[in-house]
C-alpha cells in the first residue's frame, strides 16, 4: 500500500467520526437554566436564524440570567423541519392562523407569546 493510500485510509474515518458527531450550524437546542429547581418554569423559544428580533430575545434571556430560574429550549425553525414542524403544531393549538406565525415565539404554560416585547415582559412577570 503506498502513503497516499494509507493516509486517506487513515484520515477518512476520522473526519467521518468527527462530522457525525459536530453539532449543526442549522440547529441550535439548548437547554438552560435548571430543571431540578422545584419552581422551575418550562419553556421552548422558537427562533430563526438571523432573526434580529429573536437575537433581541436570546441577549435579553443572557443579560438579566433568566436561565437561572427558568428552563428554555431553544429551537431554529428556518433551517431545521423538525423544529419548524414542532413550532406550527404549537402555534395552531394556540389557534393563530398561518400568517400570524412568526418568531420568535416562546412556547411556556401551553400558550403561544409571540414577538420579542411581549416575550421580554412575559419572561419579566415570571420573574
Amino acid at each position: 500500500m503506498n502513503k497516499k493510500t494509507l493516509l486517506i485510509a487513515l484520515v477518512f474515518p476520522i473526519i467521518i467520526l468527527f462530522v457525525l458527531f459536530l453539532p449543526s450550524s442549522k440547529e441550535k437546542e439548548v437547554t438552560v437554566g435548571s430543571s431540578s429547581a422545584s419552581n422551575a418554569t418550562q419553556a421552548t423559544l422558537f427562533y430563526g436564524q438571523g432573526c434580529p428580533h429573536c437575537t433581541a430575545v436570546t441577549d435579553y434571556i443572557k443579560e438579566k440570567r433568566i436561565e437561572e430560574k427558568i428552563t428554555i429550549s431553544e429551537k431554529e425553525i428556518y433551517y431545521n423541519n423538525e423544529n419548524a414542524q414542532e413550532f406550527e403544531k404549537r402555534a395552531q393549538s394556540c389557534g393563530l392562523a398561518r400568517e400570524s406565525m412568526g418568531v420568535p415565539m416562546l412556547w411556556a404554560n401551553n400558550e403561544c407569546i409571540l414577538g420579542s416585547p411581549n416575550i421580554i415582559d412575559f419572561l419579566n412577570n415570571l420573574l
